[in-house]
């Protein structure tokens, strides 16, 4: 049996209510790639990261179904991102990060071409609709402004 204690956070972390983290560490905070992002870039990455984290008990028996509950991946749909979509007890379900759908999709493809998140292709059988389901990336890691093919030109 393990000894790990769940961290606490302390009290300028957090008011208590809902206690889910999705930290960023230096070495990605400090990298170009991190860098070649907006500031809503970088909120829009943190929410994805949050979302990877605190997965709903749904979306976990939906990756265990598949087989890839421990492979990264992640659900993001609209209602994860859209303003004005956090009505009820799943407030904190939506990050109510945009209201122009086009500005999305732009800054998703910006966090793609950089290297920190990728799309997942799902097969038929899942019955998952491809716009939903992403996977944590590294290829930021070796992001280099202004060349091509590893990130975006700039």
């Amino acid at each position: 049996m393990s000894n790990k204690r769940k961290y606490k956070p302390k009290d300028w972390e957090a008011i208590g209510i809902d206690l889910r983290m999705a930290g960023i560490y230096d070495e990605m905070r400090f990298s170009d790639a991190w860098r070649a992002l907006s500031a809503r870039q970088r909120d829009l990455y943190q929410c994805m990261k949050s979302a990877r984290y605190n997965l709903t008990k749904e979306e976990r028996a939906r990756l265990r179904k598949l087989g890839n509950e421990n492979d990264d991946l992640f659900f993001f749909n609209r209602g994860r991102w859209i303003k004005g979509g956090s009505e009820g007890s799943r407030k904190w379900y939506c990050y109510e990060l945009y209201s122009n759908e086009r500005q999305f999709y732009q800054d998703r493809d910006t966090l793609i071409r950089c290297g920190f998140i990728e799309k997942v292709e799902p097969l038929p059988s899942w019955g998952i609709r491809e716009k939903m389901l992403y996977r944590m990336c590294s290829r930021w890691k070796y992001y280099e402004e202004g060349k091509q093919g590893n990130g975006i030109t700039l």
